[in-house]
């Protein structure tokens, strides 16, 4: 599942070109929730003004969906689909689990960030051209190397250890999208 020469992923279960599966970042959410059954299908709002779609949720507390679509404040698009099934994969054979040796040998135009916020911290590989962000782990020493770039948007490859594993895949809207509304105000 982590080589080059994975097998043919089921489209099911592809990730690739702004999409996961069925459903694309390009879709409205209830478009997206359409290409479900409805009994794989939970449209709810976890946190006051959070609202998100998860496909194939677990019915055990603390079990993530396979698939959980995040939507904006009013739910007209989608910004963020997350991915945290291993049966994901990229057309090259990347899913949850593989390594970033893997993911670079794969996928070599990748761009590393960093994400800082008030309660967590990420290494984030992406896949532009296809929408993807892949979470790595890291350790306290991967950590201090990232704080001395002088970009955390675009981090030097060189500092992520090959054997860190990706611990979660997520897809984005490609940039202009046009299911995004316009953010100016009227």
């Amino acid at each position: 599942m982590c080589g080059l020469a994975a097998a043919a992923v089921a489209p099911d279960f592809l990730i690739q070109n702004y999409s996961v599966g069925h459903v694309s970042a390009v879709m409205t959410p209830a478009q997206a929730a359409k290409q479900y059954p409805a009994q794989r299908v939970k449209w709810w709002e976890p946190y006051r003004g959070v609202h998100v779609i998860d496909i194939d949720p677990s019915p055990n507390l603390g079990t993530p969906p396979a698939i959980r679509i995040n939507l904006d404040r009013d739910q007209k698009y989608i910004w963020l689909i997350s991915i945290s099934d291993k049966r994901y994969q990229t057309s090259k054979g990347i899913a949850i689990g593989s390594t970033f040796s893997a993911l670079r040998k794969a996928h070599p135009r990748l761009k590393i960030r960093a994400e800082e916020g008030e309660m967590d911290r990420n290494i984030v590989a992406d896949i532009f051209d296809e929408g993807i962000a892949c979470q790595l782990e890291y350790d306290d020493a991967t950590w201090r190397k990232m704080l001395a770039q002088p970009n955390r948007q675009d981090i030097s490859i060189s500092i992520i250890p090959d054997d860190k594993l990706i611990q979660s895949i997520s897809v984005y809207p490609p940039p202009q999208s046009s299911s995004a509304p316009s953010t100016t105000e009227e």
